[in-house]
């Protein structure tokens, strides 16, 4: 059932998500899958398709009085070491 109802999802939003600050994200079928089955508060590191680029993914669902439950994705970029950091980092272990 919960397979379907992605599908569902994913049919009708083609992987695209809106994030906190209203900008548009694209995610392919496995990274979209990781996002819509991620509990709350978790953060997921996704290739985002629209961006080129990889990004972290909090999600957070909330109830709403009014309105019933929402989710909303605060999505930030994954900070990439450069590469004089990871060589420092093998040689002091």
């Amino acid at each position: 059932m919960k397979e379907i109802i992605f599908s569902l999802a994913f049919l009708f939003t083609n992987g695209k998500i809106i994030d906190t600050n209203l900008k548009l994200h694209k995610y392919d079928k496995e990274n979209f899958r990781k996002i819509y089955f991620s509990k709350n508060k978790n953060k997921i590191n996704a290739y985002c398709i629209k961006h080129y680029e990889s990004e972290d993914i909090e999600k957070s669902n909330f109830n709403h009085h009014n309105e019933g439950q929402k989710t909303n994705y605060k999505v930030s970029r994954t900070e990439k070491k450069n590469e004089a950091e990871v060589i420092k980092n093998q040689s002091d272990k």
